[in-house]
């Protein structure tokens, strides 16, 4: 009897083609992930790029149309009276304060986005490493139970009777 096997029993082979089918099959997850984070990424940063585009776009268009409407205005002012040179000396100056007070809320807009970004990154990076984790629990998991089932087949043969 002992040289004749059920056909139903897996040999050490077989077992091995199936573990190594196994990590194949995780290996492809596993660059898909990681192309499909790339992708992502890439979008992202595309978009980013077109964003900060064009605010920088709009806020020369604007900052040209700014020194435009005031070189006009002194170009004028100085063609008429001390009187009117200081009445629209007296708007510009004006004009310019507000001009201030948007220029140090772009620059709080700035910092925002860099506080965002920063967070992004961190959360980014504190989902992969928690990706990682768990793969490495997964494979350790894995090894430990082919080497289970290893010893407990090399055990049944040893001690067969």
């Amino acid at each position: 009897m002992p040289s004749e096997q059920s056909t139903s029993e897996l040999t050490t082979r077989d077992v091995l083609l199936q573990v190594d089918r196994r990590l194949t099959l995780i290996e492809e997850d596993v660059r898909s992930l990681d192309e499909r984070t790339d992708v992502r990424f890439d979008s992202i940063e595309e978009k980013m790029d077109t964003r900060f585009r064009a605010s920088e776009e709009k806020m020369d268009a604007r900052f040209r149309a700014s020194e435009e409407k005031t070189d006009a205005r002194f170009r004028a002012s100085e063609e008429k009276m001390d009187a009117w040179f200081r009445a629209s000396e007296e708007k510009t100056d004006a004009r310019f304060s507000v001009m201030d007070t948007r220029f140090s809320a772009i620059d709080t807009r700035f910092s925002a986005i860099d506080t965002r970004f920063s967070s992004l990154d961190t959360k980014i990076d504190t989902g992969i490493n928690g990706l990682r984790r768990e793969m490495n629990t997964r494979f350790y998991w894995l090894i430990g139970l082919f080497f289970a089932g290893w010893l407990s087949m090399i055990g049944t043969i040893l001690f067969k009777s």
